[in-house]
């Protein structure tokens, strides 16, 4: 993978992060709930929905907070990828890993404590996503020099 690629490809799983942080941010008002539904019933293992209260007011307001900080989390993480990343892969690089080491340790203890273990399992591939290509080697960009 070569540096350009790398900066790319982060940039586009932040903006995955941002599309799910829609998805959960208009879930509670729009039709798009059912996919929400969906997840909750894969991240809780169960059968139903109603079982762990997606319809309450608590989850809706949760769920719209969460949707709205992954959709800020995932512009930073593209303007980091962007921006430091591009031009410093150290610093970009710990910046980013950082960030994503904090939230899916945080994440993922927090899932686990609130029945939802699936969803830790889930958030390996956003860490994946943006450590993979950071930890990845690096290969030089083929440079273009005229033929002899």
């Amino acid at each position: 993978m070569t540096h350009q690629f790398k900066t790319t490809f982060l940039v586009y799983a932040a903006y995955s992060l941002i599309g799910f942080g829609l998805l959960s941010f208009l879930s509670p008002v729009t039709p798009v709930s059912h996919i929400m539904a969906l997840f909750m019933d894969l991240t809780f293992w169960s059968q139903s929905t109603s079982a762990h209260g997606l319809a309450s007011e608590a989850a809706r307001l949760w769920i719209g907070i969460s949707g709205g900080l992954m959709v800020g989390y995932g512009a930073t993480l593209a303007m980091v990828a962007n921006g430091v990343y591009a031009n410093d892969k150290v610093l970009g690089g710990r910046i980013i890993m950082v960030g994503i080491a904090g939230w899916f340790i945080f994440d993922g203890l927090g899932s686990i404590a609130a029945g939802a273990g699936m969803n830790a399992i889930l958030n390996i591939t956003f860490l994946a996503m943006f450590c993979g290509p950071i930890l990845w080697p690096e290969k030089a960009a083929a440079s273009h020099h005229p033929a002899i």
